[in-house]
């Protein structure tokens, strides 16, 4: 059969190998290096001489499909066979041909994998940047949600309110303890000074007022519950 596909393109009219020739003209550097390795592969390592082999026949397969484009489907067997007569290769043109489909069928695979690839990592990137707008108003929600120190409940306006309240509460609470020392240090001095010990009417008497402080205070705070 190869002998048979060689003796037909030897019998080919000069004209039509100019013609293929011209046609070839894009990829004869890529020829010329199947020649060398046609003749010079047997100093070469077997993986380097397919490797160089594919990559040759990824260029020239390339080229032929854009002139197939032009000048239709019924060149591109001819055009292959040009290339195998140039080149001087074992392999018949149908064969240069079957081994390119198999090279593009390949790097369609490749390329397609690698669109996949690069769709999903910009799918991943537009997730994450609009997780990170999103960010700023889940955390103010948050925050706003989050219950305060001594248990009050999401922050609000009336937090400043109940802040000053605390204040106040605390200052009448030290003003009340500042006046039962007060006393006490009253009593002591009356001890101190008459040698006698205590004045019982005396001390009921000022029991008797720290006990009507101690009502007003209660009414006043009775007040302050119910105005919350």
């Amino acid at each position: 059969m190869e002998r048979e596909e060689k003796r037909a393109r030897s019998d080919k009219p000069a004209a039509g190998r100019e013609r293929l020739e011209d046609l070839l003209q894009g990829v004869r550097e890529e020829m010329r290096g199947l020649r060398r390795l046609q003749q010079d592969g047997s100093t070469l390592d077997r993986s380097q001489v397919l490797e160089k082999t594919k990559a040759a026949l990824a260029a020239i397969g390339a080229h032929i499909d854009r002139v197939v484009e032009v000048q239709g489907d019924s060149i591109k067997l001819p055009l292959w066979e040009q290339v195998s007569k140039s080149t001087h290769n074992s392999m018949t043109g149908s064969k240069m041909e079957a081994v390119y489909s198999k090279i593009r069928a390949k790097q369609q695979e490749e390329e397609q994998g690698g669109a996949a690839r690069q769709q999903a990592a910009g799918a991943a990137a537009l997730a994450g940047s609009q997780q990170q707008q999103q960010q700023p108003g889940r955390d103010s929600a948050a925050a706003a949600a989050r219950p305060r120190g001594d248990g009050s409940g999401p922050a609000s306006t009336s937090g400043a309110g109940d802040r000053h309240r605390d204040h106040r509460e605390r200052d009448r609470d030290r003003e009340r303890d500042s006046r039962e020392r007060e006393r006490d240090r009253e009593r002591e001095r009356d001890r101190e000074r008459d040698g006698r010990g205590w004045d019982r009417e005396r001390d009921r008497e000022r029991d008797r007022d720290r006990d009507r402080d101690r009502e007003r205070d209660r009414d006043r705070e009775w007040d302050r519950d119910r105005d919350r």
